[in-house]
């Protein structure tokens, strides 16, 4: 009698940890938004050199024809792009976040993933995520930061990234998104 009272209550618990361990976390899609600033001067615009044609045999024989640049100044990164737009450029082209994870735990709100950075060196910026309600309300946000205490992400590697998301209402189910704040640029002296 006592023998099976234990494997009963050993079943139970095993039941309800796995019950609590998919209830704590549900699926949800982010977005990468920059913040921009106002313009004022002329930007550079790309001229296409080349129509492309899906009529390959082989699509290793594919060449990669890259635009002609005209118009005002730029500079080129280490990479040898062109930076057209120093708000957008190192977060479009080199910044990845990934494995993006919203949870409670102790009637807070946290979020953890992955930030890679294919850049050679070191980028430092400003990152929130932010929680919009479908009347386009923002209901929530929490300063993107790494271990260090600041998003500075060290040249070609992935970092994990945390969040405290400041709310008064549940959000896991919410979609969310990532917006720049601070543009990302190669940190100075590295």
């Amino acid at each position: 009698m006592r023998k099976s009272c234990v494997i009963r209550n050993c079943i139970l618990i095993v039941a309800l940890t796995i019950c609590l361990f998919f209830s704590g976390c549900e699926s949800q899609s982010s977005y990468l938004v920059n913040i921009q600033a106002e313009e004022t001067a002329e930007a550079a615009t790309v001229q296409p050199s080349a129509t492309p044609s899906s009529e390959l045999d082989n699509p290793s024989d594919m060449e990669l024809t890259l635009p002609t640049i005209t118009g005002g100044e730029y500079e080129l990164d280490a990479r040898g792009l062109a930076v057209l737009d120093a708000d957008t450029h190192y977060s479009r082209y080199y910044l990845e976040f990934s494995s993006m994870r919203v949870y409670e735990y102790e009637n807070s709100t946290f979020l953890d993933g992955f930030c890679t950075n294919t850049y050679p060196t070191p980028l430092i910026g400003e990152a929130h995520v932010c929680f919009y309600g479908e009347d386009g309300r923002l209901y929530a946000y929490g300063n993107i930061i790494t271990a260090e205490g600041d998003l500075s992400l060290m040249g070609e590697s992935t970092t994990p990234i945390f969040a405290e998301i400041l709310t008064e209402i549940p959000i896991t189910s919410m979609e969310y998104s990532i917006e720049i704040i601070v543009p990302f640029s190669p940190k100075i002296g590295e």
